[in-house]
């Protein structure tokens, strides 16, 4: 079974994607081994799946999403649509410290008997897991009776580390509040307490904030169904657009290219190569890619038009002065440089990308605009070399001078005792 498992995962990854039709094929194709019927089906299918998804977050391809919630019970597995559950919901229960102690079920295990829901959990305080108020007169938990100074140490630094975390989501484990990621963040977060924001950092900020209070989920829905929304946008980088990340490129690139176009895995070839991005071979096809993420900054960010087709039209210049010095691609990586920075900075928006602190990043891009033109002036001439050459060619060859290696001794007394 095991190999047979394999050889399907191996078959479904040349394919590429995980849309809710694949994995829902990948699913039929898992019953062929472990049926519906069998009592670990949920946890077999959880792992499985979760290989596949990470394989496609290394190839930089579609990852498949799950509903808000996990479907019903008491429907069938086959007229569902597939859910990927956590690792984290088939954890064994804790062990009673306490005989007093409340029971305690596991998110899966309360999901099966219809108690709980895994991402409404942990429940409030005061509520048992079944919704009925708790007996004044039953004791809380050993733990949370006798819980020493360093646990709640611990547990304030997983909540100041959940209010902080951009992509949330999946079931909680049982007794902590922290959540999960699927994706590591894009370059490291910068935080300033000190620096005060702009105006137009402020309007990102809010318009970030107010699409966590209402629910990411429901903000990504009204994106992808706007009328004004860009087709050529991909879906699953809509997520990091509301949240005010670094975007690369070349993943809009991908879904923009030809079938035809797009090079083709090879079994001889190893898993690094395959997810190497793909370059810009056209400076038209890098700009249509750009435009492409600048209306979609534009309709996700109302109110800062002008700030976005300034920015836009800075990278123009900017590339047109590296064609006439160069390589166009110099303006490819300036414009990532320039973005990630702003990303990673709270405090900025793209109305401070001549600010103090990235001056770095344009003197780089200066200094890679210069290097053509030095290469040319330092050229040397060819006849200028060849004259020299019949001089070397002339001279009388000179006596090898011995190099001579200064004493480790130089500059210090020998101590003989």
């Amino acid at each position: 079974i095991a190999d047979n498992l394999s050889l399907l995962l191996e078959s479904y990854n040349q394919n590429g994607g995980s849309t809710i039709y694949q994995m829902n094929y990948l699913r039929n194709q898992f019953v062929t081994w472990v049926p519906f019927n069998h009592p670990q089906f949920h946890r077999l299918f959880s792992e499985f799946a979760t290989k596949e998804i990470e394989r496609d977050a290394r190839a930089n391809r579609p990852i498949y999403e799950n509903l808000p919630n996990p479907p019903n019970h008491n429907i069938p597995i086959d007229q569902t649509i597939p859910y990927v559950f956590h690792p984290t919901a088939f954890l064994p229960p804790p062990l009673q410290n306490h005989p007093n102690a409340l029971p305690h079920l596991t998110p899966l295990q309360g999901y099966i008997q219809g108690q709980i829901n895994p991402c409404d959990y942990p429940m409030p305080q005061g509520i048992c897991s079944n919704g009925r108020d708790h007996d004044k007169r039953v004791r809380e938990p050993y733990h949370r009776r006798h819980g020493s100074s360093r646990n709640e140490n611990r547990r304030q630094d997983k909540r100041s580390y959940d209010n902080d975390s951009d992509d949330d989501v999946s079931d909680s484990s049982s007794g902590s509040d922290f959540k999960y990621r699927w994706e590591k963040p894009q370059g490291p977060i910068l935080r300033e307490a000190d620096q005060e924001l702009s105006a137009e950092a402020k309007l990102v900020a809010d318009i970030v904030a107010e699409n966590r209070k209402h629910g990411l989920s429901h903000a990504v829905r009204h994106f992808d169904n706007h009328p004004n929304r860009p087709l050529d946008f991909p879906y699953i980088l809509i997520k990091p657009l509301l949240q005010n990340q670094y975007i690369n490129l070349t993943k809009i690139y991908k879904a923009d290219l030809n079938i035809k176009e797009a090079p083709k895995d090879d079994k001889s070839t190893n898993s690094s190569s395959r997810s190497k991005s793909v370059p810009f071979k056209d400076a038209n096809a890098w700009k249509k890619v750009l435009s492409i993420l600048w209306a979609a900054y534009m309709l996700a960010f109302p109110g800062l038009e002008h700030i976005y087709k300034k920015y836009f039209k800075h990278v123009k210049e900017t590339e047109s002065s590296f064609e006439e010095n160069g390589d166009w691609r110099g303006a490819v990586k300036y414009d990532a440089d320039l973005r990630m920075a702003i990303a990673n900075r709270p405090y900025f928006s793209f109305a401070d990308f001549m600010h103090n602190d990235l001056v770095n990043t344009r003197n780089t891009a200066l200094g890679r605009i210069r290097e053509p033109r030095d290469q040319q002036t330092n050229t040397p001439n060819p006849r200028t070399t060849a004259s020299t050459s019949n001089q070397t060619l002339c001279r009388k060859p000179e006596v090898d001078k011995k190099f001579h290696i200064p004493s480790i001794w130089a500059g210090k007394v020998k101590n003989h005792k």
